[in-house]
């Protein structure tokens, strides 16, 4: 007589496992891309800001003379 099984078998268990990893090793790898791209673009945003205020120093100081 056969018994009606109620859980879950190791090897089941164990494949839930592997794919719930990779999975969060995908989401970690996004994360690494965005967090290099946020900073990439920080650094341009801040270059640029330094850059139109060189320039308004620039003006100022040619309308000054």
């Amino acid at each position: 007589m056969k018994r009606k099984s109620l859980g879950f078998t190791l090897l089941e268990v164990l494949v839930a496992v592997v794919i719930v990893s990779l999975g969060m090793l995908g989401v970690a790898a996004l994360l690494v891309t965005v967090h290099k791209a946020d900073t990439s673009s920080y650094i341009q945003q801040q270059a640029v800001q330094t850059t139109y205020d060189m320039l308004d120093r620039m003006r100022a100081n040619l309308q000054g003379t």
